[in-house]
């Protein structure tokens, strides 16, 4: 049995029915499910639980969830820029067509390279399954966040955001 912590408060509809969860409150998983009192909430593996738990063995359970959410927000935020700029680029009709696409394919290359960093780098690639966070990623060491993180603002300088 593994202690979780709900690390943002939970009002939904879990497996046992209707709960409402106040942050801080202690939570188990048992086989994969998260319980409070004998009542089933949800699936360890299910979004409910990445969104609201965080696991809580080492007592850093709202550092870990406090971590995940900066990293998540931070490269949901790289993209946006990406994209904007890339829009900004497309729709910037006195630069010549090829000079459009030049610029475009370089800022392409810098996003691909940053990301690329991200999910080959032997210690952070377990966290991936098909470029998606997964399982390992919400139940990662505080230490491993905190590379993750470093990564991360290794990324921003490459991409020009830093």
């Amino acid at each position: 049995m593994k202690n979780y912590i709900v690390a943002k408060n939970y009002e939904g509809d879990g497996i046992w029915g209707h709960l409402v969860l106040p942050k801080d409150t202690i939570v188990v998983e048992e086989n994969g499910i998260l319980s409070y009192q004998g009542k089933k909430i949800c699936y360890s593996t299910s979004n409910d639980a990445y969104d609201y738990f965080s696991r809580n063995d080492d007592q850093e359970g709202a550092r870990r969830f406090a971590l995940v959410n900066n990293i998540k927000d931070t490269l949901n935020a790289l993209k946006n820029d990406y994209v904007s700029e890339c829009e900004e680029i497309r729709k910037n009709y006195l630069l010549p067509p090829e000079e459009r696409e030049s610029r475009i394919a370089e800022i392409d290359d810098e996003w691909a390279d940053a990301l690329d960093r991200l999910h080959t780098n032997n210690r952070t690639k377990v966290f991936f399954t098909n470029g998606v966070f997964n399982f390992s990623f919400y139940n990662a060491s505080i230490r491993d966040l905190e590379y993750v993180e470093y990564i991360i603002e290794q990324k921003e300088e490459v991409g020009g955001q830093a």
